[in-house]
């Protein structure tokens, strides 16, 4: 045990230490532990993922992913953590904004910094975190709609998702998705569906993509797809 792990109440740290057990049932048993907790510890937190022992960064990135959210006074040591040079660490404290929803609207301006960055995975996780921000998140959205035309087709997704829950109703957030559902690839069509479906009768610009992916080679599609047409012509 670390110096930094010291640093964390015994009963959170010995639940941390179980997350990397080879027993499965060990590890989700202490996942749903800590997430039983309550808020977490999140000063003590940060002092962990700042270790220079990876596995002790990694630990304490993991439990803040499986506790409770924090609370919106939290947000500004949060984002002080996102200077922590370990990639991990930031998407589970962007991952961490988005499970805290409103409550985290003043990371806005730094989920919209990381959008505007060249990393990849922070970047589509910075997108899905403004969305579950909802509307407090509206200031995000011109560069949301930039990311519309990204060269990454999930990227493209994740910003047409998260517009949509921002309040969008522009047809090109739909647009974007039926592109995608007409993707090569698997994941693509599928998460693609999935925001469609989601969208639901205001996705009805998709119904003659909708009707072809009920022939798509994947079962999820398919269910997806045939939920979504269920709602567009339940709605006409």
């Amino acid at each position: 045990m670390s110096e930094n792990d010291k640093d964390l109440p015994p009963e959170i740290a010995a639940l941390i230490a179980k997350l990397e057990d080879d027993d499965t049932a060990v590890h989700d048993s202490a996942a749903r532990a800590l997430g039983e907790l309550g808020p977490p510890p999140v000063l003590a937190l940060i002092t962990a993922m700042k270790d220079d022992d990876a596995q002790v960064a990694y630990r304490a990135a993991r439990a803040l992913e499986v506790m409770a959210p924090p609370s919106r006074n939290d947000v500004p040591k949060l984002i002080e953590a996102l200077e922590i040079n370990d990639a991990y660490v930031h998407l589970s404290v962007i991952g961490t904004f988005g499970r805290m929803g409103p409550e985290a609207k003043d990371a806005v301006p730094i989920l919209i910094t990381i959008l505007e960055s060249e990393d990849g995975h922070a970047r589509k996780a910075a997108a899905s975190a403004l969305g579950k921000i909802g509307p407090d998140a509206k200031e995000a959205a011109p560069v949301l709609f930039e990311a519309l035309e990204d060269k990454d087709v999930h990227m493209r997704i994740d910003a047409a998702a998260a517009l949509w829950d921002l309040g969008s109703m522009e047809k090109n957030v739909v647009h974007v998705l039926i592109e995608a559902l007409r993707d090569d690839r698997d994941r693509a069509r599928l998460y693609a569906v999935i925001e469609l479906h989601r969208i639901g009768a205001a996705a009805s610009d998709a119904e003659p993509a909708l009707t072809e992916a009920l022939e798509d080679k994947d079962k999820r599609v398919r269910l997806f797809a045939r939920g979504a047409l269920n709602q567009i012509r339940g709605a006409k």
